[in-house]
């Protein structure tokens, strides 16, 4: 199952905004993550890590398909929000943690570290996905 959710995660990054089967491959990579919960973790950050991928080259073409993989990651943190919590703030942490290195070291090698597509994508993504998790716990309040 692992395996085939790699295949089908992959494909989905590599597909997004061409065509129809990289929404069927997301689907289908729900649907194993929601059949089999132990692989949500995994497959979250096998999803951000493509993400990332595809993060780094920011253009006027590429925008698009980083917003529509933004709000496919969003949809699948819906599956298991105490887990997706943890998985965000696991991956906010690493950040802050570049980010602090950073304004420590202040070397043009770290400063390229948070200063690029890539890193302000991401901070897009986690906000868009604090967002939505705290809408969804007022809601149920």
């Amino acid at each position: 199952m692992e395996i085939f959710l790699k295949l089908t995660i992959k494909y989905w990054s590599e597909n997004i905004g061409k065509n129809n089967s990289a929404n069927n491959a997301l689907l289908l990579a729900k649907g194993i993550i929601e059949k089999t919960p132990s692989l949500f973790e995994m497959g979250l950050k096998l999803v951000y890590l493509n993400y990332l991928n595809a993060a780094k080259a920011t253009n006027i073409y590429s925008i698009v398909s980083i917003h529509e993989m933004q709000n496919n990651i969003i949809n699948l943190l819906s599956i298991d929000l105490e887990k997706a919590y943890i998985t965000i703030f696991s991956f906010i942490r690493k950040m802050c943690i570049n980010l602090r290195a950073t304004l420590t070291d202040k070397k043009k090698v770290s400063i390229k570290n948070i200063y690029n597509w890539q890193f302000l994508n991401s901070i897009h993504l986690w906000a868009k996905g604090i967002i939505i998790n705290i809408n969804y716990y007022n809601i149920l309040l």
